[in-house]
């Protein structure tokens, strides 16, 4: 006769019965499974099952319609001395579907309903959400923290459509919410993928969120949305493009407010018979200039906004100008796939290791880590003191230590490296270096920079290199540098003549007409 065990007497529920001593099934609570009926009552039922029984674990396998939230709750368990203490839970998943009879979207769709929520008469910790599949139909935030707030804890969805927010953890928690991790493969045709931030008016904090959604598209107002007080953010890996089509950037000028957070998301912005929302609070960009992300009413890449220059734009305690307009471009790559909106006085602080990133807008980005391929000319969209790199298939460029990105520090390309700044190793400046270029007319010597003079200058050797279009042009030169004078000790050139006059080096070319002399020039020692 065959053994009989717990592991070989299946359920009808799902599972077996070593399986129901590990984990709950909705099924067990009248769970249809097949999303021909709200399923919804059967998972809380399931899960205060788990709580109470300290399984601490719901695990279903079928198509799970739902037509009202599911409150999320840390998990119980008991102590030597029996006392109850909070515990982790698990929640896993296989297909979730938003029913037509869940709360319907409010005008505000950014206070959409959480298809999961955070509950309880504290913090919900140690939460694990595990879903393969999630269909928002439009009406739904995946989840939604709220309450007492979200904290050390993993939301994971691998494909999710139809959302409103994928995860949302803004304005709504009454305390500090953080160190959550929140995991994706494939989301796409939300409104937002990620809106993170505080309480608002300066308030509350949502740091230490670690993103990493594969493939991050097609969101209508943006993908990743740090908004104020969501220091610390990373976002590792992942692409994330094609977000924010329904957005446009306004540049602005005459601003009159009362205070710093006259405008922050979701504000009404108004201009005559022309309404929209903030998508952010105020930023500083490039070269200065204020800007803030409002809502369109439909996709307007390489199109128009609602708003038109010379605008007079208006909010509670706040008026401006509009004085450029930038939108959603293919032909420029401009997407609003990250915006980190931080205000003045405050940090950001973020970490940004993507595999690849369309578009990004940033304020404030105090000792912040920006690593964005192929989001380059989007520098010219942040305001940061911290590291940007950023670049395309051929270049990247790096930016660093100044408030307003107006040139990089240094740029890779595919055939060269260059640097617009000295360079400094080891705290020495053994190694520095500095490139340029001069139009020189032919056989006319003309001044292309100057070695460092003074009295206390050491004895300098420097490498001089010497490149033009025309491949005929040449030149190495070594050239040693002192307190008094340059002298050149050596050269390899064609067509190209290296002279000095004092500390001044002097390009002359004779390819017989006028040519742009292009120089690097490297301290060895």
């Amino acid at each position: 006769m065959e053994d009989i065990n717990a592991k070989s007497v299946i359920l009808d529920q799902g599972g077996t019965v070593q399986d129901a001593v590990k984990y709950i099934t909705p099924e067990m609570f009248g769970a249809v499974g097949d999303g021909s009926a709200d399923d919804a009552g059967a998972i809380i039922d399931a899960m205060k099952h788990a709580i109470n029984t300290g399984i601490n674990a719901v695990r279903g396998d079928g198509i799970y319609r739902i037509d009202k939230g599911i409150p999320c709750l840390s998990g119980l368990n008991k102590n030597d001395n029996g006392t109850m203490y909070r515990f982790g839970f698990n929640l896993t998943l296989n297909v979730v579907i938003v029913g037509d009879k869940f709360p319907a979207l409010p005008e505000k769709w950014w206070d959409a309903e959480g298809a999961f929520y955070s509950a309880g008469s504290g913090s919900t910790e140690n939460f694990n959400l595990n879903v393969s599949e999630f269909f928002g139909n439009f009406r739904a935030t995946f989840f939604k923290v709220q309450g007492k707030g979200l904290s050390t804890s993993t939301i994971s969805c691998d494909e999710m459509r139809g959302h409103i927010i994928g995860f949302k953890n803004y304005l709504d928690p009454e305390k500090q919410s953080g160190m959550n991790k929140i995991r994706g493969k494939n989301w796409q045709t939300g409104y937002i993928a990620c809106l993170i931030g505080g309480s608002g008016k300066g308030g509350g904090n949502s740091e230490c969120h670690n993103i990493d959604i594969t493939w991050c598209a097609t969101h209508r107002f943006g993908g990743i949305s740090l908004q104020d007080r969501s220091q610390y953010a990373n976002i590792n890996n992942g692409t994330y493009d094609y977000n924010g089509k329904y957005t446009s950037v306004l540049t602005l000028s005459d601003i009159v407010t009362e205070d710093a957070y006259s405008v922050e998301f979701g504000y009404d912005i108004v201009s005559g018979t022309k309404k929209s929302v903030a998508l952010s609070s105020i930023m500083r960009g490039y070269e200065n200039k204020w800007q803030l992300v409002v809502a369109e009413d439909s996709d307007i890449t390489d199109g128009e906004s609602k708003f038109a220059v010379g605008d007079v734009i208006t909010a509670p305690g706040f008026s401006a100008t509009v004085a450029e307009i930038t939108v959603p471009s293919k032909k420029t790559t401009i997407y609003m796939d990250i915006i980190i909106s931080n205000r003045k006085g405050d940090f950001s602080k973020v970490r940004v290791a993507a595999d690849y990133v369309g578009g990004i807008f940033g304020h404030n980005l105090f000792t912040s880590d920006i690593w964005g391929p192929s989001s380059a000319q989007n520098v010219r969209n942040m305001s940061y003191r911290g590291l940007g790199v950023g670049g395309t298939a051929s270049k990247l460029e790096m930016y660093s230590t100044q408030h307003n990105v107006r040139l990089p520090f240094a740029a890779v390309t595919d055939s060269d490296f260059q640097l617009n700044k000295n360079l400094t190793i080891n705290s020495t400046n053994k190694l520095q270096g500095t490139a340029g270029n001069v139009v020189v007319q032919h056989n006319t010597p003309v001044w292309a920079l100057s070695l460092n003079s003074g009295s206390n200058t050491p004895v300098s050797m420097w490498k001089i290199y010497v490149t033009s279009t025309d491949s005929n042009i040449y030149g190495e030169f070594t050239v040693a540098n002192t307190s008094s004078f340059a002298k050149l000790i050596s050269e390899n050139s064609g067509y190209v003549t290296l002279t000095t006059e004092n500390h001044r080096i002097m390009l002359s070319q004779s390819s017989g007409s006028t040519r742009t002399l292009y120089y690097n020039a490297i301290r060895l020692m």
